[in-house]
């Protein structure tokens, strides 16, 4: 087992261990930002994405502001965020579709409901009316 205190390593020097944090600045995203760019190798890349994702999710209200600023390293951002933007817009035009269903079928229970309603106020008119006509022959009801 190692214990790591990330606090006491340089920044600049392990950017991958030290960003895996739930307080990381905005200048510490960028300097992961722009150490992800560097990259070439594709294995460090796919590397690299799994800590960008991890820090993105500790730090998501930072992440949103610096897309939200549009800074320089908003792009690159996006570019290594691309694959779960996708899964999300994936998952929100289901979700959409799901609701769209659930909104569909309530307004047919609503229509439903309110035949019911002019059926019965029909109905209730008509036995209001018949106990008149009884009363009118002299029978109470």
């Amino acid at each position: 087992m190692q214990i790591l205190v990330t606090k006491e390593l340089d920044k600049e020097l392990h950017i991958w261990v030290t960003s895996l944090t739930w307080s990381l600045s905005t200048e510490q995203a960028q300097k992961l930002l722009g150490s992800c760019s560097k990259l070439n190798d594709e294995t460090d890349m796919k590397n690299a994405d799994s800590v960008v994702n991890v820090a993105s999710q500790a730090n998501i209200e930072l992440f949103k502001r610096m897309i939200q600023e549009g800074d320089q390293m908003c792009e690159e951002l996006k570019e290594l965020l691309a694959p779960e933007i996708v899964e999300f817009k994936i998952r929100l035009a289901e979700q959409n579709a799901q609701l769209a269903d659930k909104d569909a079928k309530l307004a047919d229970n609503a229509a439903k409901l309110a035949d019911k309603d002019a059926k019965l106020a029909n109905k209730e008119a008509e036995i209001t009316k018949l106990k008149k006509r009884l009363k009118e022959v002299g029978i109470e009801v």
